[in-house]
């Protein structure tokens, strides 16, 4: 009984969010850019929002990877009637998520250390508190609308602590999203009063050398759903190397650049582009959204390639057909008959001379 109770949960998983279902497009909104994530025909709409997470690699392995949290929210689809209170019974939703511009937190200790941060809002980065032997709790280290350390903000309390009321040093340890069940230490550093100062800078410039973008939605079960873009091919009449004609489909990872594919081939036709971009095989492509390539041909003209040539070659090899068929030659095809007619001619005068050769003979 529980084989087959857990054999149903599993077809159900996959039927409750699959990348069918999904759509990822970019858009741009009050001058901010954004994923846009369209789900639709899911059989109940209680599937979480999506998150996108950006964590950053740099050389220093014994820490933790700092790791920013971007949380997606439900766009309306200006239907008549629609409201959000349809969030729980409605089959489809959209939703917006930032995308990331490259810009990190960071916290500049008194010494000018600088430790890379996972911010909780504009103003706080996710942090554990301790003094001295005691573990504070973990919550947030907030700043000022100038960029300086003023209190922390346990979870569980209700009010922010400010700094100035502890006494000796506090040991700050920067970790990530702690909601996300990831709250490993990523940095530290003593804090006495507030002597810290919020730094926001290109990721490049805080000691990180890359980024991984990854975006995922949860369903009723807990599991996330990774949303990567998807590219298809349609070879539109062509055929791949291995003689089949099928829509080819890929998901490379967000935000990472894709080779765009060796070129089909057709049969009295000469492969020009990749239509949506005018790609070329062997460019890269910035993947960051769904998108379709369509093949675009070009009819070869008589004496042309086998549809590997290009264009150039294939409209060459026509103007060389054209100029063997111009009218010029045309009239020197004729003058090469003008023997055969002469000879036509001189058969046919033959033919009276011999006549009256005849006649000739009997009046004699």
């Amino acid at each position: 009984m529980q084989a087959w109770l857990g054999g149903i949960i599993d077809i159900q998983r996959k039927e409750v969010l699959n990348r069918d279902k999904v759509s990822l497009k970019t858009e741009s909104k009050d001058g901010m850019d954004y994923y846009r994530i369209d789900v639709t025909d899911t059989p109940k709409r209680v599937i979480d929002v999506p998150v996108l997470t950006v964590t950053a690699n740099r050389e220093d392995e014994y820490l933790g990877k700092p790791t920013r949290t971007f949380y997606g929210t439900r766009t309306l689809s200006g239907t008549e009637g629609e409201s959000a209170d349809d969030y729980m019974s409605a089959t489809a939703s959209s939703y917006l998520i930032p995308k990331f511009d490259g810009q990190w937190y960071a916290v500049k200790d008194a010494e000018g250390v600088v430790h890379p941060a996972a911010d909780a809002s504009e103003y706080s980065v996710y942090a554990s508190f301790y003094l001295g032997d005691k573990s504070l709790g973990t919550g947030e280290l907030v700043f000022d609308a100038d960029g300086n350390a003023s209190s922390i903000y346990l979870y569980g309390n209700t009010i922010p602590i400010p700094l100035a009321t502890f006494e000796g040093m506090l040991t700050v340890a920067l970790c990530n999203d702690p909601s996300l069940g990831n709250a490993e230490t990523i940095d530290m550093f003593a804090l006495e009063k507030t002597n810290a100062e919020l730094v926001k800078e290109s990721y490049s410039n805080l000691g990180i050398n890359d980024v991984e973008v990854k975006l995922a939605i949860s369903d009723m079960y807990d599991v996330q759903h990774v949303v990567n873009p998807e590219l298809s091919f349609d070879p539109a009449g062509g055929q791949w190397d291995d003689g089949t004609d099928a829509v080819r489909k890929y998901e490379p990872a967000l935000e990472s650049e894709f080779a765009i594919i060796d070129a089909p081939t057709r049969e009295g036709y000469t492969f020009e582009c990749w239509e949506g971009s005018e790609y070329q095989p062997g460019e890269q492509y910035h993947a960051d959204s769904d998108h379709v390539f369509t093949a675009r041909w070009k009819k070869n003209d008589s004496g042309a390639g086998d549809g590997t040539a290009s264009g150039d070659d294939a409209s060459g090899g026509a103007k060389s057909a054209q100029t063997k068929s111009s009218p010029s030659k045309v009239s020197n095809t004729g003058d090469l008959l003008n023997p055969v007619l002469l000879l036509l001619a001189v058969l046919a005068s033959g033919g009276t001379v011999a006549v009256a050769a005849k006649k000739r003979k009997r009046e004699l």
